[in-house]
Parts: structure tokens; sequence; C-alpha cells
């Protein structure tokens, strides 16, 4: 969370402390569990303070520790370890980890252990054919493990790998430059709502320059030019953010099905930021043509919504409990039927998580519920641990003291 805020010494303190840690422990015991995750953290944040030499080397200490843990269980028989090596062996960035022919042999014994019921082991062979060269295989076995999932997020993901496969392409975990580029986002990210504009144009861009190397066609590339796009709008260099902020949108559109749902705000942001320029530059043609954009983006994502919530999905449930309470669109917002999906979610995950409840207590704002909502929202803030969440809880809070609802922007 440090590093999120972009206070990277600090981070890497902490950092440094955990590694070292969790060397006295392998050293001590023989137990490095806890030992290569404290290292890519390590490694990621000395590549983004530009220590090249030392995150690399930290990185691959890293990798190699991995596949020596992973090895042993696998060797031993162990589903679950064959599974996780095979995929490291099948997938990694590093081409001298890379091995599709043991990645298959460890996969294809994890499957069978496993009686080809597992999807995420069934992914690991599809990435391990994959490797190997073997697409149509490839190709069958993401198919049939995509058959077997429940969640529509899931099958988006596995989608996405699917497509791949048919286009004889393998699958790269992002590695290094990845975990980086998707730090920068995250800083990039959380300068935009502080409005530090001119910082985020300078993490927007490094964040920019990574992807369009390692991910040139990948959906958060688009999402990064979307960032830069805002940092130059809140900077009023208007001319300069038009194109970025177009090509973010065309690109992100272009690839919508490979978005999970997760991500998929990031092109309603980048459509609202076009909205702001040509209101900004006073072409209110151009402004109303985006605001149509962004009605449609709204009643599509309720009609997805909606079906993930007859299903009693949470995340279905919750997204258009959230979407009915807080949408700028008058037209999409319904306050009565937000707190009905929003209760159904806030039970299904027993009142502790905090997110359904910050929604439920948005959708009590919208009812006029005011009350309620405080009441709610002071009970998700108790659940966090971030102090960062609990500040933007907070905000939301303060207006439904002011017995204001909440906009999502």
């Amino acid at each position: 969370m440090l590093a999120n805020q972009g206070r990277l010494s600090e981070a890497e303190a902490l950092l440094r402390e955990a590694v070292a840690s969790n060397q006295a422990i392998n050293k001590k015991s023989g137990n490095a569990v806890q030992l290569p995750g404290s290292l890519n953290n390590l490694a990621v944040v000395l590549r983004v303070q530009g220590k090249l030499t030392e995150a690399e080397s930290t990185y691959r200490e890293m990798l190699e520790m991995s596949k020596k843990l992973v090895s042993g269980r696998a060797e031993q028989g162990v589903a679950s370890s064959q599974n996780e090596l095979a995929w490291m062996l099948a997938t990694s960035v590093d081409a001298t980890v890379r091995d599709g022919r043991s990645a298959v042999e460890f996969a294809e014994k994890a499957v069978a252990a496993t009686q080809r019921k597992n999807t995420a082991i069934l992914d690991t062979l599809a990435a391990a054919y994959a490797e190997a060269g073997q697409f149509e295989r490839a190709a069958t076995v993401q198919q049939e493990a995509i058959d077997l999932l429940p969640d529509q997020n899931q099958k988006e993901d596995f989608a996405s790998r699917l497509k791949l496969y048919e286009t004889n392409t393998a699958y790269r975990e992002p590695g290094l430059d990845g975990a980086c580029a998707n730090l920068l986002a995250a800083i990039t990210s959380n300068l935009l709502k502080e409005g530090r504009f001119v910082e985020a144009e300078q993490q927007a861009r490094r964040c920019l320059a990574i992807r369009e190397k390692v991910f040139p066609t990948d959906w958060r590339t688009f999402n990064s030019r979307s960032q830069l796009g805002g940092s130059l709008l809140g900077l009023q260099k208007y001319t300069e953010a038009e194109p970025l902020l177009i090509s973010a949108y065309e690109g992100m559109k272009k690839h919508e099905g490979m978005i999970p749902n997760a991500g998929k705000t990031r092109l309603k942001e980048t459509i609202r930021r076009l909205v702001r320029l040509y209101e900004a530059t006073s072409r209110t043609d151009e402004a109303a043509r985006w605001r149509t954009v962004a009605n449609d983006w709204y009643r599509k994502q309720v009609e997805q919504y909606r079906k993930a919530a007859d299903l009693e999905n949470v995340e279905g449930l919750n997204g258009l409990a959230r979407l009915l309470a807080t949408c700028e669109d008058s037209a999409i917002r319904d306050g009565r039927n937000a707190v009905t999906f929003a209760e159904k979610a806030v039970a299904a995950a027993n009142r502790r998580d905090p997110m359904t409840l910050d929604t439920l207590a948005a959708a009590y704002a919208e009812s006029g519920e005011f009350d309620k909502a405080v009441v709610v929202q002071r009970e998700a803030m108790v659940l966090l641990d971030s102090n960062v969440v609990k500040t933007d809880f907070a905000t939301r809070l303060k207006l439904y003291e002011s017995n204001t609802p909440y906009r999502e922007r």
C-alpha cells in the first residue's frame, strides 16, 4: 500500500526487512515459503525507483527460489505443486526458465490426479501445450476448462488466453516489467484522484513507455494512454490530451472482450475524460456525443450486472446496486432497487465485506435514508485495514452526514 501511494523509499525499507526476516527463517528452519513473495515485491519497488541492476538480480533470485521450492513438492506428486511448476515452466517471461516439454509432463500429471475437473489445472495444461507448440491441443483444453467455469469473470479471463492459442501464440506472465507497470499505474491513479497532475503525468509516461514496449496491444496499455491523457487534461494541455484519449477509447473498445469486469470502469473513465475535455474546450456537439456514449455504456453495464445478479452472483448484485445508487445519469439511478440488490450482496457476504457495505450505504443515501447510510458506512470503515481506503470511505460518510448522496464520476 505504501508503494501504491508513491512512498517508495518507505516501502523499500519495509520490504528489505521482510526479505531479511524470511531469509533468516529459511536459514534456521528451511521454511522459505514467504521468501519468493517478499523478493518479488522488493524487485518491483527497486525497478520503479530506477535501481535496475539490483531489481533484476532480486527478481532472478525470486524465480530461482520459486522454482526450487515448487520443484521439490512437484516431484513428490503433489498435484497443486505440479500445477504451479508447470505454469512457471510454461508461462515465465524469462526464456531460461521456460521448458514446454517438462511443463506438459507435470501439467498432465496434475490434470490426471484431479480427474480433469480442476479448471485452473486445465488452464495450466493448455498453456503448457501452447509453450510446446501444440496450439490445437491448447485451444481444445482451454475450451474444456471454460465449459466447466460457473463464473463469467473467470470465463472472460480464460477466453483471453484461448484467443492467443487460436492465433498460435503462447501466453506469458507479465514478469518484472509488467509488475513495475502495474505499480506505476496504481501510483498514477492515486495521483489523479488527488489532483496532483504534474506528478501523475510523469508516472503515466513511465508506465506507458513500459507497456507500449512489452504489451503493445494489451488493453492496459490503452488505459495507460487514458491515464496520461487524464493527467494532461488536468494540466489543461487539451491539444496533447485529445489524441491520447481517443486512441485509448478506441483501443479499449477494440479489446473490450479481453478486459475483466474489474477493469471495465477504465473504459468509462476514458469516456468521461473525453466529455470533460470537450466541455472545457466549448465543443458542445462533441461533448454531447460522448455523453451519449457514456449513457450507452451505463445501460450495457446494467444489463450485464442484472444477468449476474439473477444468478445470485455477489459481484453482480453489488455492481448492479452500486450503478443504480451512484450513476451520474439520473435515468439509470433507482434507489429502491439499489437497496434491494445491495442488501442481498451484504447478506451473502455475512456483513463482513466493506465494499458491499459501502455500496449499501450509497444505496440508502440515494433512497434518502441518510441515517441508515451513515450507520452502514461507519460499519464498513471498521472492517478496513488501509488508511488510504478509509480516507476514501470517509469522504462518502461526510456526504451522507450532510444528507447528500454519492455520485460516481
